[in-house]
């Protein structure tokens, strides 16, 4: 399956000279989308070098040895890491950063074959030659803010449209064929594909309570099938009669972003996860191998 971070996450370049206000603009911009629930990231890209460390201390000496470096303080963790190829690199961080968020807004890169919305500078007419996948140019008397959040909404409501959306069917030894055939059925109206994945308990002789049995099995089929599909959202439901099409439309119907894990109504055994809900569920699964919480977090992400 191809992964681009456009289509687990759009993208949208904020382009322009020194001066034209990109800086600006995006930090209007963040907080506008944030207030719709959405998770934001920004890359920005400079010429010079990044400086965010004091020659000598231990940490930078941590990262002239050879390591990746985290700084953990207060609220706030910060990493860094050597760069690869520039070619690379800005193709690597949006993949990561699109894994983990609604939106991924970009300070720069013009050259860079991303959409992209052209801000004039003071005494500019048009955006120079040459300059490709331009959406919209906006000068100082356009109301900048007004209609790149418009962009950024209209792109959001593009990428969820166009996302694939599988279906999964969690079966156990015990479960009837012929529900879970019905089961795949109503999903098929749904979906792109369906997939049957297996629920099996651990075996017996592993020791740990029952319900965790079923909480592992659950969130390990799960994953496989998201880690076959990364860039779909994924219908799961399990055999029943609760599983109508009425209910798996309106699960759907409340998809939007920020809202990377959906349950159905009570009595329904449907779940629906975004791609971006992949890596709370790989920190749920690492938590559920030891005692305490993470099979309360399993069943919650996955039984709803």
């Amino acid at each position: 399956m191809s992964h681009g971070p456009d289509r687990v996450a759009p993208v949208l370049a904020i382009c322009g000279h020194s001066g034209a206000g990109k800086t600006t603009l995006i930090e209007r911009l963040v907080p506008a989308l944030r207030a719709l629930g959405w998770r934001i990231a920004v890359l920005k890209r400079t010429h010079h070098r990044v400086v965010i460390d004091v020659p000598g201390k231990d940490s930078d000496r941590f990262f002239r040895a050879g390591a990746s470096v985290c700084f953990q303080a207060g609220g706030e963790v910060f990493q860094r890491a050597a760069a690869a190829t520039d070619a690379a690199t800005w193709r690597d961080v949006l993949r990561r950063l699109a894994s983990a968020h609604d939106f991924v807004l970009v300070e720069g890169h013009k050259e860079t074959p991303l959409p992209k919305v052209w801000l004039l500078a003071p005494g500019e007419g048009a955006p120079p030659p040459g300059i490709a996948h331009i959406l919209a140019t906006l000068g100082r008397a356009d109301d900048r803010l007004a209609l790149v959040l418009e962009a950024c909404r209209s792109r959001a409501t593009a990428a969820l449209a166009a996302r694939p959306l599988f279906g999964a069917v969690l079966v156990d030894r015990d479960a009837d064929r012929a529900a879970a055939l019905d089961a795949l059925a109503r999903l098929a109206p749904f979906v792109a594909q369906t997939v049957v994945v297996d629920d099996q308990p651990w075996p017996a002789t592993i020791t740990l309570p029952p319900a965790r049995l079923v909480a592992r099995a659950a969130l390990a089929s799960t994953l496989a099938a998201m880690r076959w599909a990364p860039d779909a959202a994924w219908l799961v439901v399990r055999p029943s009669r609760g599983v109508t099409a009425e209910a798996l439309a309106e699960l759907l119907a409340r998809r939007g972003p920020g809202r990377w894990v959906l349950t159905a109504r009570a009595g329904v055994d449907a779940t629906l996860l975004e791609p971006q809900a992949r890596a709370a569920l790989e920190d749920a699964a690492c938590d559920a191998s030891a005692p305490g919480e993470g099979a309360a977090a399993v069943g919650g992400a996955i039984a709803g």
